[in-house]
């Protein structure tokens, strides 16, 4: 009987471990923007945000994936998390390897700073600026060939146009794009 037991406590302990290295080896071929997405999503399993967690920092991003966040403005996924420990620690971690804070999304023509600026993320607004995100950084001149506005100027310009509800959000970015350009 010891010896049955024995046998299926062996293969109880292979198949967690054959289970746990195809999840490793799976996550190590996912996109960083997939794993973030797995580790905020509260329908998540816990052992899934775990291992996405886990295999972010050991895994990714690899120099192609770095390549292709900075032509996303890619330090602004870093924003997708609520908890704003966890958001620093993503946007460190991208940072340290070569993702730029400032580099502009080839579809918007925007950083990640006017982005955030644009949709009223306040909370995507400071953690730019903790990470150091230059306030007055712009992307590519508009169709017409018109500049780009800085962040200050998108969150003026929008807070203006949205008016009523949102405008105290977006007197917030303000403030928090003034105190970091020392106006």
């Amino acid at each position: 009987m010891m010896r049955i037991l024995r046998w299926i406590t062996v293969l109880i302990t292979l198949v967690v471990i054959m289970g746990a290295g195809a999840l490793a080896y799976s996550f190590a071929q996912t996109r960083p923007l997939t794993l973030i997405v797995y580790m905020t999503k509260p329908q998540t399993p816990a052992v899934v945000q775990w291992a996405a967690w886990h295999s972010f920092f050991v895994f990714h991003p690899t120099r192609g994936e770095v390549r292709r966040l900075n032509e996303q403005a890619g330090a602004r996924y870093a924003a997708i998390f609520d908890n704003r420990e966890h958001a620093e620690t993503i946007l460190d971690h991208l940072l340290e390897h070569g993702v730029n804070i400032d580099s502009v999304d080839e579809a918007s023509g925007l950083t990640a700073l006017q982005g955030a600026a644009l949709q009223g993320d306040e909370k995507a607004v400071n953690l730019l600026l903790s990470g150091n995100a230059k306030p007055n950084a712009v992307g590519r001149p508009n169709s017409e060939g018109n500049p780009s506005l800085t962040p200050l100027e998108i969150a003026k310009k929008a807070r203006d146009k949205e008016g009523g509800s949102n405008s105290g959000n977006y007197d917030d970015i303000i403030a928090a794009l003034r105190k970091a350009l020392n106006e």
